[in-house]
């Protein structure tokens, strides 16, 4: 005897079978997607606050965070940097971008320009440019100085970062794919590891974000050609275009838009 599901299955036209079985499961994909996004945006401000705490431990001076390309690392320091600004932990932030080829010249230059410092010709030479650094870090100001993409050992000595005891005000915060840069090459006491969403994860957390929009036609070059083909930045296109920088959406297109507006997204 045919139970009643079994009629109606009997009853329906296999188009109808493969719609409803279709929905079920898409139903439940949708449900596990989203608590995996809220486990992910979880882990983000769990990560937060500990890196806070971290930055207001007198015995910590070098802290790291780590994650593969484009799962939010730099959002996040960002989002400490604004944190600790706010809480006046600092009476001063500097952020350094270093990628895979750093210039130590240029990196020298770059933090003593945030810091108010001018360099004359004759003083951007090596030894020189770090011993003003390292004056400049003496005077008890506290200063975070935050160093992003570092793909191998960078001599913070030489450029005039040190953890002696007259330069206690100061605090790196350091940003890396590898964990063992972090822990081996630059001696961070504490570090931090960030996960990563999946591509249809994180796609869904930004038409959470974005909203209709993401259906217009002049969106799509962000929302479905760009994120698909990028999947592990996504995470970071999604919390500094939106999250990070409060850009207005009704305003934001296309690739090149969103790089104009000096957000980087690849």
């Amino acid at each position: 005897m045919l139970t009643i599901s079994q009629r109606k299955l009997r009853n329906l036209r296999m188009p109808e079978i493969v719609c409803n079985v279709g929905l079920k499961i898409a139903r439940r994909n949708v449900e596990q997607i989203e608590g995996k996004v809220q486990t992910w945006l979880t882990d983000v401000e769990e990560i937060t606050g500990k890196v806070m705490k971290a930055l207001k431990d007198d015995n910590i001076r070098a802290i790291g965070v780590c994650g593969m390309g484009g799962t939010g690392k730099t959002m996040l320091v960002g989002k400490v940097a604004r944190q600790a600004m706010e809480e006046k932990l600092f009476e001063e932030v500097v952020t350094i971008v270093v990628s895979q080829t750093p210039n130590l010249k240029k990196i020298q230059e770059d933090i003593a320009r945030k810091l108010g410092l001018s360099f004359q010709e004759k003083m951007t030479d090596s030894g020189k440019a770090d011993t003003l650094l390292h004056e400049r870090l003496k005077q008890g100001k506290k200063i975070l100085i935050i160093i992003d993409d570092i793909w191998k050992k960078l001599d913070l000595e030489a450029l005039g970062i040190s953890f002696e005891v007259d330069q206690k005000g100061c605090k790196i915060l350091l940003t890396s794919r590898s964990r063992d840069v972090l822990c081996r090459d630059m001696d961070a006491q504490e570090i931090f590891p960030v996960g990563v969403l999946l591509d249809n994860e994180a796609t869904y957390l930004f038409r959470k974000i974005v909203g209709d929009i993401v259906e217009t036609s002049d969106f799509q070059s962000i929302a479905v050609e760009y994120i698909p083909r990028r999947c592990g930045d996504t995470n970071s296109i999604l919390m500094e275009t939106f999250g990070g920088f409060g850009l207005p959406l009704k305003d934001v297109y296309t690739v090149e838009d969103v790089r104009n507006r000096g957000v980087h997204i690849g």
